[in-house]
């Protein structure tokens, strides 16, 4: 950590007893902030279909693409002084869902697919932020020390994290023809560092369709996905050709 000024002024809160308090020096490190909550679902890593949309997709690669749940804000570090040593701040949790890592359908929106490559896409939880480390100095006495770093964001979901390629929600349909799909993912992690987390699969590695929505495909190949290859809620008619 870089070595900041030891002492800094600071304004107490207001009292019954003192309601103009006057302005404070003190040499203990400032404790760090906590991160932000990061709140929403990612609907689409390249691509939402809104509105009764109908785009035509004729040759096209999607590659590499994330649709994510919310995003945390990493805790602030504590501050170095030469008095009383400072926590951590505690990084902001991840909340919502992550659908159609490609590709994003709704309100009767039918994308026309033909000849297109989907790799290595995901639909995943949010990112939680990391807490912040502790700031030095002497140890601070207990019930509120010794300091210690931040603790790392939780990740909560909505329950329904799915389509690593591609998410049809409810009065849609799928019309893919000729295409490939392969490596794509739909998970849900805990941790707060990309490196280390834990990943359970959920549904529709490839595709996931929503209840009421039609599906047609033809002539598609369906490789190595974390998820399974196609997830169908039900109350669909269901075409699967070559």
């Amino acid at each position: 950590q870089p070595n900041y000024p030891t002492d800094w002024r600071y304004l107490p809160p207001a009292t019954a007893d003192d309601d103009n308090p006057t302005e404070q020096t003190t040499s203990d490190g400032q404790w760090g902030g906590r991160g932000g909550t990061g709140t929403g679902n990612g609907h689409g890593g390249a691509v939402a279909c809104r509105s009764g949309s109908r785009p035509f997709f004729l040759n096209c690669s999607f590659t590499g693409n994330t649709a994510y749940g919310g995003i945390g804000g990493a805790g602030g570090d504590g501050g170095n002084g030469s008095g009383d040593e400072s926590w951590g701040g505690s990084g902001g949790s991840a909340i919502g869902d992550g659908r159609g890592g490609a590709f994003y359908c709704e309100d009767r929106s039918i994308p026309i697919i033909r000849n297109c490559r989907f790799v290595n896409n995901i639909a995943r939880s949010g990112i939680p932020g990391l807490g912040g480390a502790k700031g030095t100095g002497n140890t601070i006495d207990a019930p509120f020390g010794p300091a210690g770093d931040g603790s790392d964001g939780a990740t909560i979901t909505y329950g329904l994290i799915a389509g690593g390629a591609m998410y049809y929600d409810t009065d849609t349909a799928v019309d893919v023809v000729d295409s490939a799909f392969s490596q794509n993912q739909s998970f849900q992690a805990s941790g707060a560092s990309t490196a280390t987390e834990t990943q359970t699969d959920t549904q529709g590695g490839a595709i996931y369709v929503a209840s009421g929505s039609d599906v047609d495909l033809e002539n598609c190949q369906f490789t190595d996905h974390n998820g399974g290859a196609l997830y169908v809620v039900g109350r669909a008619a269901v075409d699967i050709n070559d």
